[in-house]
Parts: structure tokens; C-alpha cells; sequence
């Protein structure tokens, strides 16, 4: 008899528990996953190294920082460290353990007859890292040279021109956001000096240009089955015909306003009549997310085509969020990534020299106020004028921006160096033109 009340009783609970999931909604879900899938805290890395070109015999000096992203400080749980050099095709050549105390660790390593003129990778990482589906070590080329090293690229310049829908989707007869990414033949950001958008009459329909980095955007409304091009001239004076992807008759866009001086964000999800008629009776779910930290909304086209969110900046997560759309069985139908600044403060350190003899440089630092804070700071000093340190990334870019993202970013430590409403214009550019977050939905 005891048997069988104990059985009843776990069949019992296995019920009551296969209910409450059945009775979890697309929302409740949403956010139990993102909350689980960054429950643990996750580590960002940054190398600050003496420079980035090398000679043999010299020494690779770095510093190392390990940082909390959902805290926000030093990661102090860390003790060790992995820093491996490999050569351009990934062979490893040397790796060593190193001890971190506090969130912070330091060495060298020697460039010896093991190591080979041209390019290599100097990476760090820990064991920590490996509990994740997403590799957050850090690794930074390095260039190890002799003198014939320096010889001048004389290739002539091959463009390549991307248009990217803010979302991922361009949708028929409603307002769309195209990114543009505009690149040469070495992967890296080609300015354009002027571009119109031209119907299939070869009708100028919109009109754009782009940074330096060759990122810019333009709004336009493409009709169904209707081919568009973008008649393009280069800063060079190169001119050139690219193809539009074609509009989709049905679907769903996300449009960011963004006023960088206002402390409000607007979200703006528009479809087309095609759609509406098929789903205006279907729930939808928006997202604004961070490191498991997330605002869940749910709506509905019952009304019109549009709907609209007004949403307080500071309410977000600083720093990269991302924006997701989800539909009522919470699979993702379009996002995008969004860079808060509110309260985004970056301390300026000023460096001064005071005295220089000899082989010695005397420097002050002045810190900005709080000095009841404990400071961990890390100098490198070279020559005026020196080409040997140009490092992809800063400690900023290592830790609030890198994470994110899952394409290649040109310069990305420039994005928080004087950092301006330019700067921000500039880094929403950025976030519009490479896509979707690097964390994935299926592995959450």
C-alpha cells in the first residue's frame, strides 16, 4: 500500500509540473531563458600590450584585465590565465599559464628563433570561458617584422557594396532602414562620396553617402517584385552600379529612433496590408535585452500597421542592448543592436611629462575625482610618431562593445575614444550594419 501511495504521489507531482510548463506563456519563456542562458557571470578579457609590431629578440609586454560584464567591475574569481601566440594559420608557438589577482595579471613572452617575420595572434583566455557556447577570449594580431617588412601595397582598389535592413528585413510598400557597408578588396570601410537609389525607370528614389568607414543608411519604400539599384561614386571618384535585394511581400520591420541628446529611444515595428490581414488577430512580443537583464512588451497589429514604443533610456541596460521581436510561439522574426549611453561615462585620465633623462621618462597622472576608488592603470611609452602599436581594440571597445557583436569591426577602439553625439551617430551605424547579436536563440 505504501508503494502505491508513493507512486501515485510522484505521478502526482509530475503532473502538476508538466501543467505549469504547459501553462507558461511565449512571454514568461522569453525572459526565463534569457535570465537562465546569462545567470552565469560571463568574462571579457583585454590585453593592453606595450605595442603591436615587433622585431626578433624583442619582448611582448601586456597587462591583462578581467572583467564582469552583468556587474560591471573586476572579475575576482579568476586566477588563472592562458596567453598563447599563433602563427597567421592558427599553429600554436608558445602558451603560458598566468596568475590574475583582483581581476588583473601581467607578463611577457620573448620572440625568439621560433617565431617567424609576418603576421600572428597573440590570444587570452580561461577556463572559465570554455562553460559557453560563445568563445569571449581576446586575441589581437601582432606583426613580427625585419626591414623589408615595410613595402608599399600598391594594388588597385576593388569595391564591394552591402545593403542591410535594419531587422534583417526589407518588407514591401511600408518604410524601410537599408544600412550600407561599402568595402574594398582587404575588408575594410571604403568612404562614399555620393549615391542615389534608382527604380527600374532609373528614377533617383533616395539619396545617401557614408562615413569614412564606408557605413551609412538611407529610408526608402520598395514596392513588390521591383529591382533597385544604387548608382554609387566612391571619395576616389570611382563610379559603380549595385543590385538591392529584393522587398518581401510579407513580414514585419524594426525601425530605432534615436536622438542621442533626448533621454528616450523610439521603437517603431511597421508591416504591410498582406501581412496585417494574415495576423492582426496574432500576439507578438518585443524584447530589449543585456546580459539576461531584459523589458518584454507585447503587442499586436489589431489596430494598424504601426505600432510604436516610447522607452526611457535609462530604464536600459547601458551600453549594448539588443532589440528582438519575437512572434506568439517566441521564435524571432527581427532584431537589432542598440548602444544606451546613458550614464555611459568614460573617465579621462590626463598624462603629463615631467622630467626626461637619460633612458627615463618621469609621468603625472591626473584621475577625475573619486579618489576613494581604487585605480589599476597600465602605460605604454613609445616614441613619438611610431607606427608599432595600431591594436584592434581598447579596453572600452574589449568589454562594451566586443561581447555583442558578431561580424568584424573596423577600429572599434575608436568608438570610445572622445567620445561624441558624433561618435554615437557613428557607433549606431556600426550596430545597424552588422546584423543580428552573436547570441544566438537556438542555443538559448
Amino acid at each position: 500500500m505504501r508503494k502505491t501511495t508513493f507512486y501515485f504521489f510522484l505521478l502526482t507531482l509530475f503532473s502538476a509540473f508538466n501543467l505549469l510548463g504547459q501553462n507558461t506563456g511565449p512571454d514568461q519563456k522569453i525572459q526565463r531563458d534569457l535570465s537562465r542562458y546569462f545567470e552565469l557571470p560571463r568574462e571579457a578579457i583585454f590585453l593592453h600590450l606595450n605595442k603591436t609590431t615587433y622585431t626578433q629578440d624583442e619582448n611582448i609586454w601586456f597587462k591583462g584585465y578581467i572583467y564582469d560584464r552583468k556587474a560591471g567591475q573586476p572579475f575576482v574569481a579568476t586566477t588563472n590565465v592562458y596567453v598563447g601566440i599563433y602563427d597567421s594559420i592558427g599553429k600554436q608557438i608558445s602558451k603560458k599559464l598566468y596568475l590574475s589577482k583582483n581581476g588583473y595579471f601581467q607578463g611577457n613572452i620573448v620572440i625568439d628563433s621560433t617565431f617567424t617575420t609576418g603576421n600572428h595572434y597573440i590570444k587570452a583566455r580561461t577556463n572559465w570561458m570554455r562553460n559557453f557556447e560563445e568563445d569571449d577570449s581576446f586575441v589581437q594580431k601582432i606583426e613580427i617584422v625585419d626591414n623589408s617588412s615595410f613595402a608599399k601595397n600598391t594594388i588597385l582598389p576593388k569595391y564591394d557594396v552591402q545593403f542591410l535592413p535594419e531587422g534583417g528585413n526589407i518588407i514591401a510598400d511600408i518604410l524601410n532602414t537599408i544600412g550600407v557597408k561599402a568595402l574594398n578588396q582587404n575588408g575594410y570601410g571604403e568612404e562614399i562620396h555620393k549615391a542615389q537609389i534608382l527604380d527600374k525607370n532609373n528614377n533617383p528614389i533616395a539619396s545617401f553617402t557614408t562615413n569614412k568607414y564606408g557605413l551609412g543608411k538611407f529610408n526608402f519604400t520598395p514596392k513588390s517584385n521591383e529591382n533597385y539599384r544604387a548608382k554609387v561614386i566612391f571619395k576616389n571618384g570611382q563610379e559603380s552600379l549595385f543590385p538591392l535585394p529584393l522587398a518581401k511581400k510579407e513580414g514585419i520591420a524594426l525601425q530605432l529612433k534615436n536622438n542621442t541628446l533626448q533621454e528616450k529611444i523610439a521603437l517603431v515595428i511597421n508591416t504591410n496590408k498582406y501581412t496585417r490581414d494574415k495576423i492582426k488577430k496574432e500576439k507578438f512580443y518585443l524584447a530589449v535585452h543585456s546580459d539576461g537583464i531584459s523589458n518584454l512588451f507585447d503587442f499586436n497589429f489589431s489596430e494598424n500597421n504601426s505600432v510604436s514604443f516610447l522607452l526611457d533610456k535609462k530604464d536600459l541596460k547601458k551600453g549594448v542592448n539588443t532589440i528582438t521581436v519575437f512572434d506568439e510561439a517566441g521564435v524571432p522574426l527581427t532584431e537589432r543592436l542598440f548602444f544606451n549611453s546613458y550614464d555611459f561615462n568614460i573617465p579621462e585620465i590626463q598624462v603629463a611629462k615631467k622630467v626626461a633623462a637619460k633612458d627615463s621618462v618621469s609621468l603625472s597622472l591626473k584621475i577625475p575625482e573619486n579618489t576613494s576608488v581604487q585605480n589599476n592603470l597600465s602605460i605604454s611609452v613609445l616614441p613619438k610618431g611610431s607606427i608599432s602599436y595600431n591594436p584592434q581594440h581598447n579596453i572600452l571597445s574589449t568589454f562594451h562593445l566586443k561581447p555583442y557583436v558578431k561580424g568584424f569591426i573596423e577600429n572599434p577602439g575608436q568608438y570610445f575614444t572622445d567620445f561624441s553625439t558624433q561618435k554615437e551617430y557613428d557607433l549606431d551605424l556600426l550596430l545597424l550594419t552588422q546584423g543580428w547579436s552573436r547570441y544566438e536563440w537556438k542555443n538559448m
